[in-house]
């Protein structure tokens, strides 16, 4: 397989014996012409040093009796003699040593005796007279010193080198000598030549052996890496060098190829996914901006409808409006869940009352089914708890909703108490029970997948996106909560949820904006769609407040400038000039000339991204598109205030 694509080579294999035999030469040859002559020389230098030794010790020996002499307690005669016995023992034990006077008189021979007391002059062999004045020639100009010549050793006629070392005891006018021959040197580094061969030769077969072990356990790796890399695309495949590469080569340079290729793949992605969460933001505004005016004009209009007809027929529109905005939502916050761009607030709230208005909507609905609809708050549930209410009000509303989907009759129950408590933080535990049509106990585990449903056809006779149990999953995930079910096909199900919150302190208590006692307010508006300045304009003055509008951002700065205005609600994507340039415009004269002027800023943008520009950009408070009338208000007396 790999043949088929990779171009022959000088393998792995070949590359590493090659690399350890060329080691192996090289530090063999740096042994043999440096380390061994190195040896040697060092060797000599021993030896020559240890002949010098020997020459001084007997020197030594010499001096001592001659003090005898000088003492007078031995004759020049006995001293020499008790000197001479003392060599010839030393000369038999430590090495050799000869003694010739500078007449040329042998005095003492070590292995030659009969010369003992005979005068060289006389000596047949010319060239034994000859080294023995050299060697008085050498004593007599510096007292001592080595001689290197050839000399035969003894039982051979061959002469060889020999280094000769000698020195003059002038009160009696003898020379002592001793020496060694260098071919004992010689033999000592042939003999460690040999065992350097008999080494390398063992080595060599070791590290090849080693050298081939080793390259069949990383070439069956890397060739396995190879082959599957062939099945990447085309384009990540190394180029075809002219140069032959081994596989570690290739496969490098297939990484690299496929590093590049995968961080310019990673670069467009995010670019990609930039340009979703832009799109995303647009189409958000872009959506939810007619979906205010459609809710607005909607209650407005059932407060003016002259018959009971007109009013079903604008609570229809009213339901399906908000049933249109719920699956816009869950598109959009399933896309911020798969980004991981949710954040979780952590502010206090009524967890009572939060609970009670949430589940209200569907009691109503429910009942008028004829469905049974029951609602269990526990006594020990906490007044105020930190954490995300809103999270926490759409995991409720998802489950609560596909309860209300699936059940045609008999009851749904809602059971809320307060779980295990570890300090001030506990865990809230919601069961929702339902006597609907069950999920089979095999599709329990898809229902949390996006986009689906336990069945086809439950789709078509329910409808939905089959979205809000995938949302409900990965908002508990980001909130540490666990989610479980239960359930029997036709006889119901039932999921529990346990959401950890922290138990609100003394110092986070605080009411609720008293909506009632809210004095009216100047306010002016800044919004660029027609039919949003007229529903919200509406919606205030219904409650009591003025209301100028303005169609974008540099007019309502210059409103701002002109009148007297108790509060501003800025829209954010405005022509001209948007709300966020707006708002910092009039921050900046604010820090001149003193006061400050609350900002809502109103969008569909809901992103923590667009939320924490809003509030840089000075702004007071955040109100997402499609805006309540009790939001509005709600939001207007918090900034009074």
């Amino acid at each position: 397989m790999a043949g088929s694509y990779w171009p022959h080579s000088w393998n792995l294999l070949t590359k590493i014996v090659a690399v350890n035999l060329v080691v192996l030469f090289v530090a063999f040859l740096a042994l043999m012409f440096y380390v061994l002559p190195l040896y040697e020389d060092k060797l000599q230098q021993q030896r020559k040093q240890y002949i010098a030794e020997l020459v001084d010790m007997a020197t030594g020996v010499v001096e001592n009796c001659h003090q005898q002499e000088l003492q007078g307690r031995q004759t020049t005669s006995e001293a020499q003699q008790s000197a001479l016995a003392t060599l010839r023992v030393m000369s038999r034990d430590n090495g050799y040593f000869w003694i010739h006077d500078m007449q040329l008189k042998m005095i003492m021979h070590p292995y030659a005796t009969h010369l003992d007391n005979h005068n060289l002059a006389g000596y047949a062999d010319p060239n034994g007279k000859k080294l023995f004045v050299e060697m008085n020639r050498l004593v007599a100009a510096s007292g001592k010193g080595y001689l290197e010549y050839y000399w035969p050793k003894p039982g051979h006629d061959q002469a060889i080198s020999k280094i000769s070392f000698v020195k003059l005891f002038v009160p009696w006018g003898w020379v002592i000598g001793s020496g060694m021959y260098l071919d004992d040197i010689s033999e000592e580094v042939s003999s460690l030549r040999h065992k350097v061969y008999l080494i390398v030769g063992l080595v060599l077969v070791l590290i090849t052996a080693f050298s081939l072990i080793v390259a069949v356990r990383i070439k069956k790796p890397l060739q396995q890496a190879l082959e599957l890399l062939q099945e990447i695309p085309e384009q990540y495949r190394p180029v075809q060098s002219v140069t032959a590469l081994d596989e570690s080569n290739r496969l490098l340079r297939a990484m690299v190829n496929l590093v590049t290729a995968l961080k310019a793949a990673k670069e467009q992605a995010e670019a990609a996914s930039s340009a979703k969460g832009a799109f995303l933001a647009q189409m958000s505004h872009e959506i939810r901006t007619p979906m205010n005016a459609i809710s607005g004009l909607t209650e407005l209009a059932l407060d003016q409808a002259p018959s009971a007809q007109q009013r079903e027929l604008l609570e229809g529109i009213s339901h399906a409006a908000n049933h249109l905005l719920s699956l816009i939502n869950q598109v959009l916050d399933f896309s911020k869940l798969e980004a991981g761009i949710v954040e979780l607030e952590q502010i206090p709230f009524n967890l009572r009352q939060t609970l009670t208005a949430t589940l209200l909507p569907f009691s109503v609905r429910v009942r008028s089914k004829g469905v049974r609809f029951e609602t269990v708050l526990a006594d020990n549930l906490p007044t105020r708890v930190i954490g995300d209410p809103t999270r926490l009000r759409q995991v409720l509303v998802n489950l609560v909703g596909n309860a209300v989907k699936f059940t045609r009759q008999g009851c749904i129950e809602i059971d809320v108490e307060k779980g295990e408590q570890t300090g001030n933080h506990c865990e809230l535990r919601i069961m929702v029970r339902d006597t609907g049509i069950g999920i089979p106990q095999e599709k329990i585990a898809q229902i949390f997948a996006p986009y689906s449903q336990a069945a086809a056809s439950t789709t078509r006779e329910f409808g939905g996106t089959g979205l809000g149990l995938s949302i409900v999953k990965q908002l508990l995930e980001v909130m540490q909560g666990t989610i479980t079910v239960e359930s029997q096909p036709g006889a119901g199900t039932c999921f529990s949820v346990s959401v950890p919150v922290e138990i609100a302190g003394p110092d986070t208590l605080s009411g609720s904006a008293d909506l009632q006692g809210v004095p009216a307010q100047r306010i002016l508006l800044a919004e660029d769609n027609e039919i949003n300045r007229m529903m919200l304009a509406r919606l205030l003055e219904k409650t009591g407040h003025s209301v100028d509008v303005v169609p974008d951002g540099k007019a309502a700065v210059q409103c701002w400038k002109n009148g007297s205005y108790s509060m501003i609600l800025m829209d954010i994507q405005m022509p001209e000039m948007d709300g966020l340039e707006a708002t910092r415009i009039i921050r900046s004269l604010e820090a001149g000339q003193g006061g400050h002027i609350p900002i809502i800023a109103m969008t569909g943008q809901d992103s923590p991204e667009d939320v924490e520009n809003c509030y840089r950009a000075g702004m007071d408070l955040h109100l997402k598109k499609p805006v309540q009338l009790c939001e509005l208000v709600a939001a207007v007396a918090r900034v009074a205030q």
